[in-house]
């Protein structure tokens, strides 16, 4: 990486709104693996439902957090133009261009829109 003092990156963590349903997601379409999950307040200093998924040797790479105390609603137009910030993207690399073309027939086969 650098001189730094980081090493390299870790995880990515994201807020969710349907814990199963975004298991599934990364599962099923995108190959991830299940390490670990826990239910809100199982260990007291962690009031959120979390999941653990890795794609490579790590013991996660991807962690799901949903709070079971707080109302989701989808995206509006407006949230736009007013609202809090949001992650615009993140992206992972295929081993070659035939695992992509697999992966993007995959994504669009689940009617995933491709920008």
């Amino acid at each position: 990486m650098s001189d730094g003092p980081i090493k390299m990156f870790h995880h990515f963590a994201i807020e969710v709104a349907d814990m199963d349903r975004s298991i599934a997601f990364y599962r099923d379409l995108l190959g991830f693996k299940l390490t670990e999950r826990h239910k809100a307040g199982e260990i007291p200093a962690i009031p959120v439902e979390l999941a653990f998924l890795r794609c490579g040797e790590n013991h996660h790479d991807l962690v799901l957090a949903h709070n079971t105390n707080k109302t989701y609603r989808p995206r509006t137009p407006d949230d736009d133009k007013e609202g809090p910030p949001y992650i615009h993207h993140f992206a992972f690399a295929c081993r070659d261009r035939a695992a992509w073309d697999e992966m993007l027939a995959k994504v669009k086969a689940k009617g995933i829109k491709v920008i």
